[in-house]
């Protein structure tokens, strides 16, 4: 049945619900969620929290959130470094709540894609950033 979900919620174009910033095109976690529920009513998605309760975990010197989106249970998670607008990672001292929260929510767009809907929008982003590091050494 697996198979099924992922062929489903893949097949739905998301193109006309995008936004672009910068190079970067993105669907908006609202929008994500909206279309998952149109075709999973019973989806859930889960906020995980470190062992104080925070929404957040972090190393002493970054932080990053946790998301999970189950569908007719099989749970995809994802994490995501705590990121600026330009998607830099903050220094844990310069976080705030609002950040968290930005975060978390571009996170649950990307636990949404891994079970098919907007995973397009992902397609090559690991190559890019590959060859731009290639780049930066020569």
């Amino acid at each position: 049945m697996e198979q099924q979900e992922y062929k489903t919620l893949r097949e739905i174009d998301v193109k006309p619900f995008t936004e672009k910033k910068g190079q970067l095109t993105y669907l908006s976690w609202a929008k994500a969620w909206d279309l998952l529920k149109q075709q999973y009513p019973n989806a859930t998605y889960t906020i995980y929290e470190n062992e104080q309760g925070y929404p957040y975990f972090h190393d002493g010197k970054w932080a990053w959130v946790k998301v999970g989106v189950t569908i007719q249970d099989l749970e995809h998670k994802m994490i995501l470094p705590v990121m600026n607008n330009i998607n830099k990672s903050i220094p844990l001292e310069m976080i705030d709540m609002n950040a968290i929260n930005k975060t978390i929510m571009r996170c649950l767009a990307k636990a949404i894609a891994m079970h098919g809907i907007g995973l397009s929008l992902y397609i090559g982003e690991d190559l890019q950033e590959h060859t731009s590091m290639n780049y930066r050494r020569n």
